[in-house]
């Protein structure tokens, strides 16, 4: 038989996830604290995650001492997936840094748009 799952599950993941965006680190420690103490579905917490492509977000924002609450699994997994963002943003930053410099030779001026133009003013780390 299997074990009686709350059905505070869904919203304890979906919460913990909306923690993990608070700007305000007390905030988020304070949400966090509350929220461990539940019944935690972690491997819905990953794929809301995924379904948001807000996993490289959420390793950002885990609290760094709640990490011995938390399963390795579930670490590792974001860690992965943030070092996978970060080299593909730099990636895209050393190719655009390229087109930029050849529409520049050639006088065509350039407008940075969404990601590119967003990445160093409004992340903390793009």
């Amino acid at each position: 038989m299997r074990p009686a799952i709350s059905a505070d599950r869904p919203a304890t993941a979906s919460a913990l996830i909306l923690a993990c965006q608070h700007g305000d680190a007390d905030r988020r420690h304070r949400q966090w604290r509350s929220l461990l103490d539940r019944d935690i579905d972690w491997n819905l917490f990953l794929v809301l995650g995924e379904q948001n492509d807000l996993l490289p977000l959420l390793f950002r924002g885990l609290p760094g001492t709640w990490g011995s609450r938390l399963p390795q699994h579930l670490v590792s997994h974001l860690h992965d997936h943030f070092q996978a963002n970060w080299l593909r943003n730099r990636l895209a930053l050393q190719a655009f840094l390229q087109v930029q410099a050849s529409l520049s030779e050639a006088d065509i001026p350039t407008i940075v748009l969404k990601g590119l133009a967003l990445a160093n003013t409004v992340y903390d780390h793009p």
